[in-house]
C-alpha cells in the first residue's frame, strides 16, 4: 500500500507543544535596540554601554542641537572605550569624509587624525538651522582588531546651508571595546559644552 504525506493546512497557535529537537531557518541579521537617550535638558556626554556580544553597531542620531551660550560651534565626537571606565587616547582615531554644502554649491573632501575622540559633525547650534542627524555603523568594536566606523552621515544644516557628509574611519588599536561615548568639543578639540536636545539611539547586529 503506498504512503501518502498528509501536509496541514496550519499551526494552531492556541495548542500547546513540545519540541524535541531544534527550529531550522532562525538566523541572525535583526538589529537589537539596545538603548535610546533623549535629551531635553544640558547634557554633557551620552554613553552606550554593554556591546561587546556585537560585531556591529549602528549609532542614530537626530535633531541634535546644543546650549549655543556655552557651546558655539561645537563638534560631535565619539570615543570608544571599556566597561571600567578607559576610553581610548593617543594617535588613535582616523577619520576621512566627502561634504556637500547646498548653501553655496561647494564640495570639499578633508583626513583628520584626534587623540581623543572620532570627529563626526561640525558647528552645531541651538535651532533647527544648525542641527544635525544622521547614522554611523560601528564595526568590531567587541573584538581585539581595528574598530571600524564606515560610514557616517550627517545632515547638518550650517548657517542656512545643508552640510551632507560621507565619512569612514577607525581607531588603530587593536583592543576589545565594549564601550561609546558621544562628547561634544569646541574648535580646539577640547572636550567641552553641552547638549540641549536630541536623540541619539543604539542597535546591535545579531548573528545567530
Amino acid at each position: 500500500m503506498p504512503f501518502t504525506l498528509l501536509k496541514p493546512d496550519g499551526i494552531d497557535l492556541s495548542q500547546n507543544f513540545t519540541f524535541t529537537g531544534t527550529v531550522a531557518g532562525a538566523g541572525g541579521g535583526a538589529l537589537k535596540h539596545i538603548s535610546t537617550t533623549n535629551v531635553n535638558s544640558s547634557t554633557a556626554s551620552i554613553e552606550f554601554t554593554g556591546l561587546s556580544s556585537y560585531q556591529s553597531c549602528l549609532l542614530i542620531w537626530s535633531d541634535v542641537h546644543v546650549d549655543s551660550t556655552t557651546s558655539p560651534n561645537s563638534r560631535m565626537g565619539l570615543r570608544i572605550g571599556t566597561s571600567g571606565g578607559t576610553f581610548e587616547t593617543g594617535s588613535t582615531y582616523y577619520m576621512s569624509q566627502v561634504a556637500q554644502n547646498l548653501g553655496s554649491a561647494g564640495l570639499g573632501s578633508a583626513e583628520y587624525l584626534n587623540t581623543t575622540f572620532l570627529r563626526i559633525a561640525d558647528s552645531i547650534g541651538d535651532d533647527d538651522t544648525n542641527e544635525t542627524s544622521g547614522h554611523m555603523w560601528i564595526f568590531g568594536l567587541g573584538e581585539a582588531k581595528l574598530t571600524r566606523f564606515t560610514y557616517s552621515m550627517t545632515n547638518n544644516r550650517e548657517h542656512g546651508g545643508d552640510y551632507y557628509v560621507n565619512s569612514g574611519g577607525y581607531s588603530s588599536t587593536s583592543t576589545a571595546y565594549d564601550r561609546v561615548k558621544i562628547i561634544l568639543a569646541n574648535t580646539s578639540n577640547s572636550i567641552t559644552g553641552t547638549y540641549e536636545n536630541g536623540y541619539f539611539s543604539m542597535y546591535g547586529l545579531e548573528t545567530s
